[in-house]
């Protein structure tokens, strides 16, 4: 039986119970239109990203994606973002996932980004892998930067309790 449970009804994503049957490789050197980056579903430890399963957070680009290292939205900083200046095309959108609920992007984040043109929107989790899988369908210059669900120490309060249930029940067979 399936754990699968669906949270983005409204925008076809789907949360993901198990990553372990998803996970195919992605070829970021496939020619133009198989390579493009999709999120397909999110779940409390992280997406599935063009087939690949990515825990944590992540920084999605139309053709690439990257795990991210600022573990919640409070630690963004212009050095966290300084990739996007790499780029060829420069971004005009910069799309932010915060989780179950929307933030406000902090001061640094958004002079930084003014200065570069480029505009931002701080969404829920959902409606963000919504909003960057439509705008890079679109073709624009638009990247993202999602947060799980679920932030890393909710994650690792779980992962915790597993191991303490897991003892338990080793202790108690016989």
């Amino acid at each position: 039986m399936s754990l699968t449970r669906l949270i983005g009804e409204q925008s076809g994503l789907s949360a993901l119970a198990d990553k372990s049957s998803i996970v195919r490789r992605h070829d970021p050197f496939a020619p133009a239109g198989v390579g493009d980056t999709v999120v397909e579903a999110y779940a409390p430890w992280g997406f599935t990203v063009s087939g690949a399963a990515l825990e944590g957070p992540v920084l999605l680009l139309p053709r690439a994606a990257f795990l991210f290292s600022p573990q919640q939205p409070d630690h963004l900083t212009p050095e966290a973002l300084a990739v996007l200046d790499l780029l060829d095309q420069p971004v005009s959108m910069l799309v932010m996932g915060c989780g179950r609920r929307s933030r406000r992007v902090p001061a640094a984040i958004r002079a930084w980004l003014e200065q570069r043109d480029c505009a931002v929107e701080a969404l829920t989790t959902a409606h963000a892998c919504s909003m960057f899988n439509f705008m890079a369908q679109e073709q624009r210059a638009v990247a993202a930067v999602l947060w799980p669900i679920e932030d890393l120490v909710s994650r690792e309060r779980v992962r915790e309790q597993d191991e303490v249930q897991a003892a338990i029940a080793r202790e108690l067979s016989p």
